[in-house]
């Protein structure tokens, strides 16, 4: 079963010659079909923790490792290369194209990658029917509800069958319900597809996750 792993994370900021340690030392293991989440006040080094484990941004110190290959290494095509093929990403703001309706947006991954025709296509479909969104695949963004959204965003993320979701405070900008039905597909999906979810959020929603959140502050974990 595939692992990501941070090992004794350091990262490092300048910000107008003041230095800021966002990152002190952090470690973490996943695996695939599992959910990490980790919550904190702001500022605490979530983001920093979650650009780092993605290849977005290197450590100053430590290493990030895929089964047992350390991404760090990695040149930026290679590192570019292997996130396309392994991670989806859900933000806060689900920036979905507003001119594109939402199978469109849904299946921007796989164009990116060079795909084309009739299967993307369906592959689009499939996803946005399991996240119960088949009859709004026609419909543009703003035609949608915050929660629509963001499981479209879910679904993006899904399209290229990643190993492991980030998700930076995905529910942020939803109701209860919606928080609540977004947090059960992330359960669902790692439960039944085997992917691996590292989670960060403030919602008490997260609960539905079943899963004991690890607290971050000023770049270390607490108990």
């Amino acid at each position: 079963m595939p692992v990501l792993e941070a090992r004794d994370i350091h990262k490092k900021y300048d910000l107008k010659g003041r230095e800021i340690n966002a990152l002190k030392g952090v470690s973490l293991t996943v695996a695939a079909g599992e959910i990490l989440l980790i919550n904190g006040r702001s500022g605490a080094g979530k983001t920093s923790l979650l650009h780092v484990i993605a290849g977005l941004e290197p450590p100053d110190e430590g290493e990030v490792r895929y089964d047992g290959k350390i991404l760090n290494r990695m040149s930026q095509e290679a590192l570019a290369a292997w996130r396309g093929a392994h991670l989806g990403f859900v933000f806060q703001s689900n920036n979905l194209l507003h001119h594109l309706d939402l199978r469109q947006n849904v299946m921007l991954p796989l164009i990116y990658s060079g795909y084309r025709g009739d299967e993307i296509e369906k592959r689009a479909d499939e996803i946005l029917a399991f996240m119960g969104l088949k009859e709004r695949a026609n419909h543009r963004p703003d035609e949608l509800s915050g929660g629509e959204r963001q499981r479209g965003a879910l679904a993006r993320a899904l399209i290229c069958s990643p190993v492991f979701i980030l998700a930076d405070e995905p529910t942020a900008e939803l109701d209860e319900q919606n928080a609540s039905l977004f947090y059960n597909l992330a359960a669902r999906l790692a439960s039944e597809s085997g992917i691996g979810f590292i989670i960060v959020s403030h919602d008490p929603m997260a609960a539905y996750l079943g899963v004991k959140p690890m607290r971050l502050e000023a770049g270390r974990w607490i108990e």
